[in-house]
């Protein structure tokens, strides 16, 4: 959404550089040319501003079984493993205190596809029973 806001502003802006040029005499539409760009330079602003987070928070998944078995790595995919019993403790306390800290506030997940960030976050939003279950995982190819 963000995005294209920022799209639009710009496209109007352009088409209406275009039609105030075309249309322009003794130097008169130049002041409400640039009196337009920067109300909508300004718009875009204050639109980018009221939009970030005004906290961001980053969690590592609960243990899961690759942390207590190395060899598990050889015989399943990185990306199979489960938490264990003591990662979902884990995950559920650190949904209990990051629920305490934010209270109210709306918040966004966005979660590796692993099985394991995604059982995490299954625990901890079970301490956001007012969150709709919308997060979407991260492609793999914006992973790092």
């Amino acid at each position: 959404m963000r995005g294209s806001r920022w799209l639009l502003a710009g496209a109007v802006t352009v088409v209406g550089a275009a039609f105030l040029r075309k249309w322009k005499k003794n130097g008169t539409i130049d002041a409400v040319l640039e009196s337009v760009c920067f109300q909508v330079w300004r718009y875009a602003q204050k639109y980018e501003l009221h939009c970030r987070p005004s906290r961001i928070f980053v969690l590592r998944h609960g243990e899961s079984e690759g942390n207590i078995d190395k060899s598990l790595f050889s015989r399943l995919p990185d990306n199979e493993h489960s938490l264990t019993a003591e990662g979902r403790r884990q995950a559920s306390e650190a949904g209990r205190k990051l629920k305490a800290l934010i209270g109210h506030e709306s918040v966004y997940f966005q979660v590796s596809p692993y099985r394991r960030t995604r059982e995490t976050l299954q625990e901890i939003l079970a301490w956001f029973v007012d969150v709709d279950e919308c997060a979407s995982p991260l492609p793999r190819s914006r992973m790092g």
